[in-house]
């Protein structure tokens, strides 16, 4: 299940002038050792493309919401 994203991420990001990269872990059913799990790395999202959206009218939270929206289509790559 997706949770939802802290907008602190965005701000951290911002500030820093530092790079997220979207990240997704993706297992089924429940957590059990050795269970197969997929690990998915996205492409990495310039703190300027964050300051962008922060400065629209979506402010921090839209900027998380994008980087959250980027997790999630990896995840539903699923396995």
């Amino acid at each position: 299940e997706m949770l939802k994203g802290k907008a602190g991420a965005a701000l951290i990001a911002i500030g820093t002038k530092t790079p997220i990269i979207p990240i997704s872990i993706y297992r089924e059913g429940k957590m059990r050792p050795f269970a197969k799990t997929t690990l998915r790395c996205g492409d990495a999202i310039s703190y300027e493309k964050l300051k962008e959206i922060k400065k629209s009218d979506e402010g921090l939270q839209g900027a998380i919401n994008y980087v959250m929206e980027q997790i999630k289509s990896l995840w539903e790559m699923k396995h």
